[in-house]
């Protein structure tokens, strides 16, 4: 080998090494910042394409399961862009993230070939939450400055970044992932700090924050983990009572804690009843009118639905001639699958709901505590879809995404062939 080549090779090494960072990055940045995290997710592409070993990475990449699954949503959404190119002459979604994004998993199934840099490069996720987590509580103690749009509306108190729904899910992942690393846990000291990371997230989410689709997706996950402990094959007191404990005390302060009784059923049933009666534009009451309209929008054409990116264009067209619609002006209907129904048809929704439960049933051979933590961003996705659009909006999105990324599939996908031919 030319001392040129060797140099080459060694610069191909360095750059696939730097990609694998990039990712890390990316979700660090993914609860902080929108521009960072592009950035990060560009230049892990780059690094995809240009790093050593080109050839066998993405070959190896192309059978992980999760990326194949993820590439067949994205060929879904491509029919769909192109449908809305033919019937409304609009091609805007073929060149926007919210198609190209599910490409991501092959790029990042290129670069973390192992079970073990994927687990790592969730760390990264979890600083970023953490961090987040942290500002919220000192703005809280009135050690930060709250952010500007909090003089503007109540509900944004504590928020280190504008949405608070994002803060609130990405809050409740830091949770579950700080619990699931408590089951690698081999001191009392790592696993006193991930019952003490989990519980402040879970009492961030419910006294802290406002998100009503947070609280919703907090039940299921609860009972989840209260069913794995209680599950535990190998049951030690000192292990795992302060986890049990944790989940009690949080499912009580959430039943007790007057916000979230009044956020989840006086103000539902009072913000209903102000809609019905008088048309005011409330939470609850615009839910009611967007999910009244898109479901009106999916039956003008219930098998191929409208194009991806044509709700909004749609919507607003109905609104146009409707007196009273301005406050109701939105920009997606806050329900992931009337979304899907409305642009992509019966024929999308059915394959989402195939690819989840695809999905679910690759994460149920995923080791622990991999299967754990994987399985609760399936809660958190699916139940929090009800009340809010999730792949509509870029940091949910990216979020979900990238986290899925991390899964270790392709190690599982190859245990079970290998399984399946030792008893062949």
């Amino acid at each position: 080998m030319t001392p040129s080549a060797a140099l080459v090779r060694h610069a191909r090494s360095r750059l696939l090494a730097a990609g694998r960072g990039c990712v890390v990055l990316a979700l660090f940045c993914v609860p902080i910042n929108k521009p960072a995290t592009s950035c990060f997710i560009v230049l892990a592409g780059l690094a995809a394409l240009g790093g050593s070993d080109t050839r066998a990475r993405w070959q190896q990449a192309w059978h992980d399961p999760l990326a194949k699954g993820m590439l067949a949503w994205a060929l879904v959404l491509l029919a769909s862009a192109l449908h809305a190119l033919l019937t409304a002459r609009d091609g805007s979604a073929l060149y926007g993230s919210s198609l190209w994004t599910f490409v991501l998993p092959l790029v990042i199934a290129s670069l973390l070939q192992t079970p073990q840099q994927r687990w790592r490069a969730l760390h990264g996720f979890a600083a970023g939450v953490t961090l987040v987590m942290l500002a919220s509580w000192l703005m809280a103690a009135g050690l930060l400055p709250q952010p500007a749009v909090a003089e503007l509306t109540a509900s944004m108190r504590n928020t280190v970044f504008k949405e608070y729904t994002q803060q609130g899910l990405a809050t409740l992942l830091l949770a579950s992932f700080a619990l699931s690393w408590w089951a690698l846990a081999t001191t009392r000291r790592q696993r006193g700090l991930a019952v003490g990371i989990a519980a402040l997230s879970l009492l961030n989410v419910i006294l802290l924050l406002s998100s009503r689709t947070s609280y919703l997706a907090a039940v299921p996950l609860l009972l989840y983990w209260l069913w794995v402990l209680w599950r535990a094959s190998t049951w030690q007191w000192r292990l795992h009572v302060p986890a049990v404990a944790l989940c009690l005390i949080a499912g009580v302060t959430t039943i007790a804690a007057s916000n979230i009784g009044d956020r989840l059923v006086h103000s539902v049933t009072s913000e209903v009843a102000r809609y019905t009666e008088h048309g005011d534009a409330t939470s609850s009451g615009t839910r009611l009118w967007l999910w009244q309209h898109t479901v009106d929008m999916a039956a003008s054409n219930p098998l191929f639905g409208q194009g991806l990116g044509q709700w909004r264009t749609h919507y607003q067209a109905r609104m146009h001639d409707i007196h009273g619609a301005a406050p109701f002006l939105l920009a997606h209907p806050h329900q992931e699958y009337l979304l899907v129904l409305a642009e992509e048809g019966a024929l999308g929704l059915c394959a989402l709901l195939v690819l989840l439960v695809l999905l679910a049933r690759l994460i149920h051979r995923l080791p622990v505590p991999e299967r754990h933590f994987f399985t609760s961003v399936l809660i958190v996705y699916v139940v929090a879809g009800l009340g809010n659009g999730l792949v509509s909006d870029y940091t949910h999105r990216n979020t979900f995404v990238l986290l899925l990324s991390c899964m270790p599939a392709v190690a599982t996908w190859a245990r079970r062939n290998n399984e399946v031919r030792d008893h062949g």
